[in-house]
């Protein structure tokens, strides 16, 4: 298997999502707050990840694990100490992770991402869900509460998209489901039962200068959750970015974390 590369992305704000016996997910007890603050660490692996194991009382067993030793640092702070946060109309939550940073709201029974910065290829981005020039804005839908085995949802994404200074529009989907519940096996020395697994696509297709840059996003992001911690054991993210054009990029990116710490 190819080496695992450090990536990370906006959505991983799925991470505050808690497995709490018999996995139900309540907005009070599943959302970050201002002020919550975590450490993943990265890992590599030499063997093939058992993405496809779904079901319930499922066993997922991940060998040949490494660890990287390198850490990240996520936070959540409040939006009026992000100078960007205007950007997006309703954000009343900022994750922070790098040089990514990731804008969301919080409202009855719904979370939903109205906008990111992130790097990808070489290039930065900024992505607007809740504000568009020339479509009908659609912002991506996180979470309706309460989740347990078997939610799903669907929601089309719509917005604005400026890479490297130019602007164009976007549309998509993302889904997430809860598709699997059993015990999580790490190098057969750290297991963890109880588990819930929730998994998100979102796929984006992107216009920039009238048409003369076109690209596609898919990504995958898959968060192991249980009643250990409010934060997922292990999350797998996997972004694949092509385009056309000005800036022709084909870039596969694969990042695997364990929880390292809570602060």
């Amino acid at each position: 298997m190819k080496k695992i590369y450090l990536f990370t992305f906006s959505l991983f704000a799925l991470s505050r999502l808690n497995a709490q016996t018999p996995y139900v997910l309540t907005q009070a007890n599943s959302e970050p707050v201002i002020g919550d603050k975590y450490l993943p660490r990265i890992i590599d692996t030499t063997t093939a990840i058992p993405m496809n194991l779904t079901g319930t009382n499922v066993t997922w067993n991940l060998t040949g694990l490494k660890d990287s030793l390198a850490v990240d640092t996520v936070k959540f702070i409040d939006p009026s100490a992000d100078p960007n946060a205007g950007k997006s109309t309703g954000v009343t939550i900022v994750q922070t992770e790098g040089s990514n940073v990731s804008y969301f709201k919080s409202s009855t029974n719904q979370y939903e991402l109205l906008g990111m910065d992130l790097s990808f290829g070489g290039q930065t981005a900024n992505v607007n869900y809740s504000s568009s020039t020339s479509i009908v804005p659609s912002t991506a839908i996180i979470a309706q509460y309460n989740i347990n085995y078997g939610y799903s949802n669907t929601d089309p994404v719509a917005g604005d998209i400026s890479v490297s200074g130019f602007s164009g529009t976007f549309t998509g989907t993302i889904t997430t489901v809860a598709d699997g519940t059993g015990t999580l096996n790490l190098n057969g020395m750290s297991s963890f039962s109880n588990c819930i697994r929730l998994k998100t696509v979102q796929h984006i297709d992107f216009d920039v200068l009238f048409g003369f840059e076109t690209a596609s996003m898919e990504q995958v992001i898959s968060n192991y959750y249980n009643t250990y911690s409010t934060f997922p054991d292990l999350t797998i993210n996997y972004n694949h970015v092509v385009a056309s054009g000005v800036f022709p990029i084909d870039d596969t990116i694969t990042n695997m974390r364990t929880l390292s710490n809570v602060v």
